[in-house]
């Protein structure tokens, strides 16, 4: 019943694979590839354990050492034979140098456009090269690293060379947000996103990449990558309050933020009354809820308040790269002029440092672009147990990847790319995901006619 129900939900996607389409439907891996003594990829066992795991994609990242795009230009025909689609992985400028801190891409290092060139040019070559990647995205967009006009030169590079080369950024579920995709649909062919936490954040990312949800106004706080802070830095919204009934005020409010690692003590979201702390909540781990705060205690005998509510950095940062949205403000036993978090005259805006706030007003989704979505789910059992708080067995694993699958059928998602399966041999999690990858593969084979 299970393999017929996803006969239905997938066939639609299949077809004949071309020189630069995609497989019908992608499921691959990502980096942790086998080496030798020599620091030089292990080509042949590569390939044999992408074979193991039935991957028909294999994303190759140039980061662990010089050769790797030397040795990139031996794999791809060896992958062709093998019938695997590659695509280049490549590391941002947040990942890359100076040297003894973090490794480079080699050779072209942070000369993005060069690498554009060069891709697209090997995949003239070889036509199994399909598309590139750059790691960690959503932190280095701005106007230091990937401004649009770099971003401009990007594509029109690669374009003008292979214009069926795809690019896609590798991003994070909350920082697929509309404003954010709405600016880099222009310059993108679709996108990687790493490490859903649950069903609903694909089928949101999947919305907001087909330009086909709403956006509700409200207050975007963001703090850049490669960026340093110090200890008060902040960005906030402040008005003034009528107390109209000080025995129940309350306020509330929706908040989330594109940071879920375990980091915390830095970047911290605040609700302000007079100056002092009403609500608190770490940018660290997952955030996206509402705050329902009383604020009795902090109204008392008084006819007005000041109520602020921003980000403020408890201790300094070297490189913490975020951003935060206020929406949906409500009060009750206090009057405001104006509640609305994406109307800019009724506030004072306030910040110190590298923060930047801005109101915006409600957008609304027309279908201007269409970003189709590879699905990353963690594959290293440490990064798996690091990213969902839950046991590293291999059911587990192939559970997130299935999760992925099960929403395929509006033709939206691409597929899967595990992040980092373990190749070394006999490794017990291979097994469920070749099984998940073999069912799907026969759910998406094309039917004959009798």
């Amino acid at each position: 019943m299970r393999t017929i129900l996803l006969v239905t939900m997938l066939v639609g996607l299949a077809g004949a694979v071309h020189a630069t389409e995609l497989p019908a439907v992608v499921l691959g891996d990502y980096d942790a590839e086998p080496r030798g003594a020599d620091g030089r990829v292990d080509i042949p066992l590569l390939i044999q354990r992408l074979q193991d795991m039935g991957a028909n994609t294999y994303m190759w990242l140039i980061w662990h050492a010089p050769t790797d795009w030397e040795d990139l230009q031996r794999f791809l025909p060896e992958a062709a034979k093998a019938k695997i689609q590659v695509w280049a992985y490549l590391c941002p400028f947040s990942e890359q140098g100076p040297e003894g801190t973090w490794p480079f891409s080699e050779p072209y290092r942070l000369d993005f456009v060069k690498w554009a060139q060069e891709i697209a040019k090997l995949s003239l070559k070889y036509p199994n090269l399909v598309g590139w990647v750059i790691d960690d995205f959503g932190a280095n967009v701005d106007e230091k690293h990937f401004s649009a006009d770099l971003l401009g030169r990007m594509k029109a590079t690669a374009k003008a060379i292979n214009p069926n080369l795809r690019f896609y950024p590798l991003l994070y579920y909350p920082e697929i947000k509309p404003d954010f995709i709405a600016e880099l649909a222009p310059y993108v062919d679709g996108a990687v996103a790493a490490y859903h936490q649950r069903p609903q954040d694909i089928q949101k990312a999947v919305g907001v990449l087909y330009d086909d949800v709403d956006l509700p106004g409200g207050c975007w706080t963001v703090f850049p990558a490669d960026t340093p802070s110090k200890p008060g830095d902040f960005a906030s919204v402040t008005q003034s309050a009528k107390v109209l009934d000080p025995r129940s005020p309350t306020i509330s409010f929706r908040y989330e933020d594109t940071f879920d690692g375990p980091t915390k003590g830095y970047h911290v979201m605040q609700l302000l009354v007079d100056g002092q702390v009403a609500w608190s909540e770490d940018v660290a781990r997952h955030d996206n809820g509402s705050a329902l705060v009383n604020l009795h205690e902090f109204v008392a005998n008084k006819p007005t308040v000041q109520i602020t509510l921003g980000v403020f950095d408890l201790k300094g940062v070297s490189q913490f790269p975020v951003q935060v949205a206020f929406r949906n403000l409500r009060v009750t036993g206090l009057e405001m002029h104006d509640t609305d978090l994406g109307d800019a005259p009724g506030w004072l805006i306030e910040q110190r440092g590298a923060f930047r706030l801005e109101c915006r007003p409600e957008r609304k989704g027309n279908r201007a672009y269409s970003l189709p979505l590879i699905v990353m789910p963690a594959g290293a059992r440490g990064e798996y147990k690091h990213r969902y708080n839950e046991e590293a067995t291999p059911e587990n694993m192939a559970a997130r990847a299935r999760e992925a699958f099960l929403l395929m059928g509006t033709g939206r998602i691409q597929g899967v790319v595990m992040y980092c399966l373990d190749k070394t041999p006999d490794n017990p999690d291979l097994p469920p995901i070749r099984a998940l990858f073999d069912e799907f593969k026969k759910a998406c084979a094309p039917r004959r006619t009798p």
